[in-house]
C-alpha cells in the first residue's frame, strides 16, 4: 500500500521548455503516472473498469468535455509550475486518455 505523502524530487528549470513525451524525465513520468491513478480512483470511485465505463455512458457529451477540459488544465499547471510548456491539444489528449 502507497502511503499518502506525495514525494517529489524534480528539479525545475530556470527557463521555460517545450514538453517532450520522448525526453520527459522518468521523476516526471511516474508522477504523472500516480496522477492517472489518482484521477481514475476519484472519477470510478472503484477500480473496476466497468463501473468507470458506466460512469462515463451515463455521463452527457457536454459533461465529459467539462472533465476533459478541467483535467487538462490541471495537467498544464502541474507542468507550468515545473517551467515546461505543455500544448493544449497535448494535455487534452491525456486528460481524454485518463477518461
Amino acid at each position: 500500500m502507497r502511503d499518502n505523502k506525495l514525494t517529489f524530487d524534480y528539479q525545475k528549470t530556470s527557463e521555460l521548455i517545450e514538453f517532450s513525451e520522448e525526453n520527459l524525465d522518468k521523476i516526471l513520468r511516474n508522477r504523472i503516472n500516480e496522477w492517472i491513478e489518482d484521477i481514475y480512483k476519484v472519477v470510478s470511485n472503484d477500480p473496476s473498469t466497468i463501473i468507470s465505463n458506466r460512469f462515463l455512458s451515463l455521463t452527457s457529451d457536454k459533461e465529459k468535455i467539462k472533465f476533459i477540459n478541467f483535467l487538462s488544465s490541471l495537467l498544464t499547471f502541474f507542468f507550468y509550475d515545473l517551467n515546461i510548456v505543455i500544448q493544449k491539444n497535448t494535455a487534452f489528449n491525456y486528460s481524454e486518455f485518463i477518461l
